[in-house]
């Protein structure tokens, strides 16, 4: 049998009641249902008056609720409805609005929330004819970490510059890349505090 917890907001922290409706007699009783279905549908409409932390469900099965965002090209979902869920801690669903006339819904879903896979990003280093960079290919790099190259030259070179993303940078290396001269043919080039992927071509002045 499942029951609803609803937050009273009083003095007091975290003090719950039994969700209350009327039966058939119109008598006041404490909601339960025998399915997930029921208490699901129930907890839905809930959802229009109390915030996602202002419910709960007694039952031994975890889980959670889950906003659906629109499929709209022009709707950026996925930032309004961080923002939303962010909100639905201190409103009612009934009370906060996304976007005009964009869709989204909200469900309660049975089982473990899904662990969030963490983004990661890649670096690809190109090198002309004489030049060496190793790893040419650096992947799986979590956000603002740091990962090295060792850049080998076959013969001195007195400068060089780098093409980022296919943007020249003649005017010297930006703050996120440093290079280490170990000998007149070899260095290192460490790309710092990652957050997004980078094409980094190496060009060799002439």
């Amino acid at each position: 049998m499942y029951k609803i917890l609803t937050r009273l907001h009083t003095l007091s922290p975290g003090v719950f009641r039994y969700h209350r409706v009327k039966n058939d007699q119109g008598k006041w009783v404490d909601f339960q249902a025998e399915t997930k279905e029921e208490v699901e549908m129930e907890a839905i409409k809930l959802l229009k008056r109390v915030g996602c932390l202002d419910l709960k469900v007694i039952q031994e099965e975890p889980y959670y609720i889950d906003l659906d965002y629109s499929e709209d090209e022009d709707f950026d979902g996925e930032d309004e409805g961080a923002r939303a869920l962010a909100m639905l801690q201190y409103m009612g669903w009934g009370d906060l609005r996304i976007s005009d006339n964009k869709p989204f819904s909200i469900d309660m879903i049975w089982g473990e929330r899904p662990a969030e896979e963490e983004e990661t990003y890649a670096i690809t280093i190109m090198v002309p004819e004489g030049c060496a960079a190793e790893p040419t290919s650096i992947e799986n790099i979590k956000k603002d970490t740091s990962r090295s190259a060792v850049i080998t030259f076959a013969k001195p070179v007195e400068a060089f510059h780098l093409v980022i993303d296919g943007e020249q940078l003649n005017a010297g290396i930006p703050t996120w890349i440093d290079y280490e001269v170990l000998t007149d043919t070899m260095g290192v080039l460490t790309f710092k505090s990652i957050t997004h992927s980078h094409v980094v071509e190496i060009v060799i002045d002439k």
